[in-house]
């Protein structure tokens, strides 16, 4: 079933008889600019692109509605996880920054709890204080945050959560219980760091055997190892170069797919990006760790430009992915020409990925 980009695109390719064009192919660079050559094909691919509607969450009324229905499912003990689903539609459907996106972050957070995810649970926790929750309310999600920092015996974390504490109570008195709950959660904090035990660097890492490149005539190129390995014993630890979820156009779907665009885990508890609202992450970390990336891809999300073309949003990952380190002293070539540049680039990213397939490690 055609999309509206391959009808855009198989129109483009009639009109300007691009096949010629592929059948003159003599590299990438002369290709760009045989199609640069040809202003309309910009023009034709912009006008596509500002015509798709935006897919941002932006319902507080529905963001309501399912978290009170979460609300009603969790109050009934039926299916916590159907719950944390609905409190999960209704943070991608609130606005940005609105007190709605609050309201479903600390919801989420007590339906996680219930299921032991405490550290999913604490940043939901932290997602709402950060944001427009209730200012008569706040105390209750600082209490439940310091509970989850407890339960993963993060003393920061509880330390964090204990310094909000404090603050609110110089604002306003706390209650009597409250008091005595705050006193506990400080003398557990104190617990938690004289049993601290500093962790081992080398404890939970595998260890991988030295590789060596060869080649022959019959095999052409491949990798051994220096030294022989047992059955079943780990060779290499590797990471996509780029990857991105598999997306489905034709889905009717609310919201996205629950995989982490940074480190690639599925099924995932999701914290989509603040901005565009529809890339996920595992975690709000990932979030961070991706947002140099994210930042070229953000407006393609709100708009559902990447599940539409498909295939070639891989492409464009693995451009932006290889962008830092292909372009890295690309200053110093003076007096360039662009064949010579994009050479320089893909000398540069071939012999990166070599020294990759090399390491012992690719973590």
């Amino acid at each position: 079933m055609e999309n509206g980009w391959d009808v855009t695109v198989a129109k483009i390719v009639r009109k300007y008889n691009l096949t010629e064009v592929v059948k003159q192919y003599s590299g990438e660079v002369d290709t760009i600019r045989k199609l640069d050559a040809i202003p309309d094909i910009r023009k034709l691919c912009r006008s596509w692109i500002k015509k798709l509607p935006a897919v941002r969450g932006n319902d507080e009324e529905k963001s309501h509605l399912y978290r009170e229905n979460g609300n009603e499912i969790f109050r009934s003990r039926k299916s916590p996880h159907v719950a944390l689903e609905a409190y999960s539609k209704a943070i991608f459907a609130a606005p940005r920054g609105s007190p709605a996106l609050a309201l479903a972050h600390a919801n989420r957070a007590i339906v996680l709890m219930s299921l032991k995810r405490h550290r999913e649970a604490y940043e939901d926790c932290q997602l709402a204080l950060d944001g427009a929750y209730p200012a008569e309310n706040r105390l209750r999600v600082l209490f439940r945050q310091a509970e989850c920092a407890l339960q993963m015996r993060d003393r920061e974390g509880l330390e964090r959560a204990l310094e909000g504490i404090e603050k609110f109570s110089v604002e306003q008195d706390l209650a009597s219980f409250e008091e005595e709950r705050y006193k506990r959660l400080q003398q557990l904090a104190e617990m938690i760091a004289l049993s601290e035990i500093p962790p081992d660097s080398d404890d939970g890492l595998l260890s991988f055997p030295e590789l060596e490149e060869k080649s022959d005539t019959v095999h052409g190129r491949f990798i051994v190892t220096k030294n022989e390995i047992k059955a079943d014993e780990p060779i290499v630890q590797e990471k996509a170069v780029s990857f991105v979820p598999v997306y489905d156009p034709r889905g009717h779907s609310e919201i996205p797919p629950f995989d982490c665009q940074f480190c690639g885990e599925v099924n995932i508890i999701p914290f989509p990006c603040p901005s565009c609202g529809r890339a996920c992450y595992c975690s709000v970390a990932c979030c961070k760790e991706h947002s140099e990336l994210h930042r070229y891809e953000c407006p393609g999300y709100e708009k559902h430009l990447w599940y539409l073309i498909g295939i070639a949003h891989l492409g464009m990952r693995s451009f932006l992915d290889g962008l830092a380190s292909s372009t890295h002293n690309l200053e110093e070539l003076k007096e360039c020409n662009a064949e010579k540049m994009f050479q320089y680039v893909s000398d540069k990213l071939r012999c990166s990925m070599k020294r990759t397939l090399m390491e012992k490690s690719f973590d």
